[in-house]
């Protein structure tokens, strides 16, 4: 829509400058002894009339002995002062529409970093550890979802007993995290436990409520949809977790700017609007001076 407003703009803004340049040529062209119509200069005629196309100098600039009028000199005056409000109007027009430009085309990229931890314990022996994490650089205005790594790991007594790695799609601002299947989780910590072990990590993963509950708070600590809690209920509604949680979080999103090369036409096109009426209003008020009179040869 931006590129529909500025582009319309700009296009009437040129017109409206292309028109001004002629009525102002013209001006210059009249008031230098030229020929309006065709610019062949008019000196040294028999009569007049434009010896190039004709046209009769009675009924435009100059008359039979007459004296042209002098130069308008509020022209040149007008040119000036509208120099810089347009080379800024310009200069604002192009900032919005190219800055919308490098940005959708993809020109201007976003660059999303973020490292995620959720610690829990069952008990004083058991606890559970769910990573999240994502590095990527994607389009500002891209609508591809972007693909995170979550690892969930089981220890019992300090070491590692258990472990799950996976991918899924990032969940955006502001609580940055990775969507994946709690199920697909839970069914493969299941298969690395056996049932006959006695520890409450196993108790939970083999009773088909409770594995349920746990593969659906794992979800909730890799893409939490809101503040992340160790208050989770197992089926009997006892607490599942016993210890405070630990939750850390680094993330950072921000642009990252192309080559200074593709910030030049926002810089040249104001220029060329401003020294186009800078310079035309210079040369409007230079040639402010009375012309000779028309004398036949």
């Amino acid at each position: 829509m931006i590129y529909l407003f500025t582009g319309g703009f700009l296009l009437v803004l040129l017109g409206a400058l292309f028109w001004f340049l002629r009525f102002t040529a013209r001006k210059l062209r009249i008031e230098s002894a030229a020929c309006p119509k065709c610019s062949q200069l008019l000196q040294g005629l028999a009569e007049p009339r434009c010896p190039e196309c004709g046209w009769a100098l009675e009924a435009g600039v100059l008359a039979a002995g007459g004296i042209p009028p002098r130069p308008r000199r509020w022209l040149g005056f007008v040119t000036l002062a509208l120099s810089v409000p347009v080379g800024l109007l310009v200069a604002l027009l192009m900032t919005a529409m190219w800055s919308s430009f490098l940005m959708t085309s993809g020109i201007i990229q976003k660059q999303t970093q973020f490292n995620r931890a959720v610690e829990v314990d069952f008990d004083s022996q058991h606890g559970l550890k769910v990573l999240a994490s994502a590095d990527y650089t994607e389009p500002i205005f891209s609508n591809k979802l972007m693909v995170g790594a979550v690892e969930v790991v089981l220890s019992s007594g300090g070491r590692d007993v258990a472990s799950w790695k996976g991918t899924g799609p990032v969940l955006g601002a502001p609580l940055y995290g990775v969507d994946i299947n709690g199920e697909d989780v839970v069914d493969s910590l299941r298969s690395q436990i056996p049932e006959s072990d006695e520890s409450s990590v196993a108790r939970i993963l083999h009773h088909p409520g409770d594995s349920e509950i746990l593969g659906s708070t794992i979800v909730s600590f890799a893409a939490p949809t809101g503040a992340v809690s160790g208050h989770v209920l197992d089926s009997t509604g006892r607490e599942m977790f016993d210890r405070g949680i630990s939750t850390s979080h680094q993330g950072s999103s921000g642009a990252i700017p192309p080559s200074a090369i593709w910030y030049a036409p926002m810089l040249v096109v104001p220029l060329v609007f401003f020294f186009a009426f800078f310079l035309l209003g210079l040369r409007t008020l230079t040639r402010h001076r009375r012309l000779e009179p028309f004398a036949p040869a």
